[in-house]
């Protein structure tokens, strides 16, 4: 079963390398992952569909039926690979400032700590965060800066000392100077039941973002592209282009030509 589960997931992601529990592995795999399975919350915004967190759904829908998913579903795949691999992989939340001022509740989003052996530091491995998601882990180590060639963007991860966080993880771009935050960690380990309510709370409340319009979106090799409500937008080597579509019809179409989804039921 493992066996053919990881043949399955790698045809996915389009992944030709070993099983072994590396580094490199761990890069492409996050990489390729993002390439091939969107961000996406159709099954909330759209249908409705109750999503489910049993890792055997998560799988179905993702790999089988081709769609892709938020934070839990997406790293909650990963987890499941990452383990069928070797890896030693533990779940922990992030969380951050919003642009309005509030912080983000615990539990909002599910990453993973992950072990590798012979390297005696932890990586963070995110492939659900959205536009900002890091192309590859980041290493758990003080003063350790990295550029992530595919992004093109700088990270790091700076220790903290609070009850419930541990770590930060910072970006810029190679040309400043200057750390933004992405989020604060707290890595003590947990379970996806940790994540129900919050993931509960997306699914059925009309002020979860997820219910302000579909969202689906994934990285290209030079760019961006994201389908946002009746928007189309596409970034192609620093220039970006919006292409409205006003009817369901174009709508579905740039589902199914961007991000290979078709649905069931797409409203009229």
């Amino acid at each position: 079963m493992t066996a053919s589960r990881l043949a399955r997931y790698f045809q996915r992601i389009r992944y030709a390398g070993g099983t072994e529990p590396t580094l490199a592995n761990l890069q492409n795999i996050c990489w390729l992952h993002q390439l091939a399975i969107p961000f996406e919350n159709l099954d909330i915004a759209l249908q409705p569909a109750p999503i489910s967190l049993d890792p055997d759904d998560i799988f179905a829908k993702l790999v089988d039926r081709r769609r892709g998913g938020y934070c839990f579903e997406q790293n909650g795949l990963l987890a499941l690979m990452l383990q069928d691999m070797g890896y030693t992989v533990t779940m922990g939340y992030a969380t951050w400032t919003t642009d309005d001022g509030e912080q983000v509740p615990p539990f909002d989003h599910l990453l993973l700590q992950v072990t590798i052996p012979g390297i005696e530091h932890p990586w963070v491995a995110d492939v659900g965060f959205g536009r900002n998601t890091p192309s590859r882990p980041v290493a758990l180590a003080e003063g350790v800066e990295a550029l992530h060639a595919e992004s093109h963007l700088m990270y790091t991860a700076v220790p903290i000392d609070l009850p419930d966080r541990q770590w930060s993880i910072r970006w810029r771009s190679p040309q400043d100077t200057t750390w933004t935050l992405l989020y604060d960690l707290d890595l003590r380990p947990r379970t996806m039941a940790d994540y129900q309510h919050r993931h509960v709370y997306h699914q059925t409340s009309p002020d979860s973002v997820f219910h302000k319009g579909p969202i689906c979106s994934k990285p290209t090799a030079d760019g961006r592209v994201t389908l946002s409500g009746d928007m189309l937008i596409v970034t192609a080597n620093g220039e970006r282009q919006e292409i409205p579509l006003p009817t369901v019809d174009q709508q579905q179409s740039a589902l199914a030509q961007w991000f290979d989804i078709t649905l069931e039921e797409y409203p009229q």
